[in-house]
């Protein structure tokens, strides 16, 4: 809150989630953690990229090229005003 209490608590991965993370792990030590904990968020945007393509039409829910260049711009500028 504004007086610095922390209100809640989360913790990342949760305890189900951690256990296969770390199954992953040992299957694949060479492949970062990061990739693992979001394979199903990368999977659902290839699918859309894909059926995008095929279906020659703008993906649903991704992002464009335009979309990313606004936010790195905005990412830089909030970047300039914490420093």
């Amino acid at each position: 809150d504004g007086s610095g209490k922390e209100v809640q608590k989360f913790e990342y991965p949760h305890a189900l989630a951690a256990k296969k993370l770390e199954k992953q792990m040992k299957a694949d030590p060479e492949m970062l953690p990061y990739f693992f904990g979001n394979s199903n968020d990368f999977l659902e945007l290839k699918i859309r990229v894909v059926e995008s393509v095929l279906k020659e039409k703008e993906s649903e829910g991704v992002a464009t090229i335009d979309t990313g260049i606004e936010t790195m711009r905005l990412a830089e500028y909030a970047n300039d005003q914490v420093m």
